[in-house]
């Protein structure tokens, strides 16, 4: 499909039979609160809020549209679904959303990975003789 990782687990998230309890795990992921209306958001800029939602303008529309035509659940509205499409577009990781890695302090310069079961770290040719210590 042409269509962006994000909006497939937003997607998920919204037609998953347990979707409230996949919504209360996720209260915890950043951005914790959006909500225009208040005009206060606990740990998101007023500015990155408005950018973020003129962003994701059409994806949001076209998640609520497929709410309601798709789902047994009463459909969440417009701000909930940019909450929910924020949440998934800050804590994705590998094509998954999980609760406990998204807890970690993101960074563009990661100093730890995640390995599969039987997986082991490899050394490649551009690897750094040295490690960083895992904060």
């Amino acid at each position: 499909t042409d269509e962006p990782l994000h909006m497939q687990l937003t997607r998920r998230v919204l037609q998953d039979p347990r979707r409230d309890l996949l919504l209360q795990q996720m209260e915890v992921l950043y951005p914790r609160t959006v909500d225009l209306h208040q005009r206060v958001h606990d740990d998101m800029d007023l500015e990155v809020y408005k950018r973020a939602k003129r962003h994701h303008a059409d994806f949001v529309d076209k998640l609520v549209d497929q709410q309601q035509t798709t789902s047994a659940q009463p459909p969440l509205g417009e701000e909930e679904v940019l909450a929910v499409l924020l949440k998934v577009c800050f804590n994705a990781f590998q094509g998954g959303i999980y609760v406990k890695k998204g807890m970690f302090n993101h960074s563009c310069r990661p100093n730890c990975e995640t390995f599969g079961a039987g997986e082991r770290p490899g050394r490649n040719a551009g690897d750094s003789a040295t490690s960083r210590k895992a904060s």
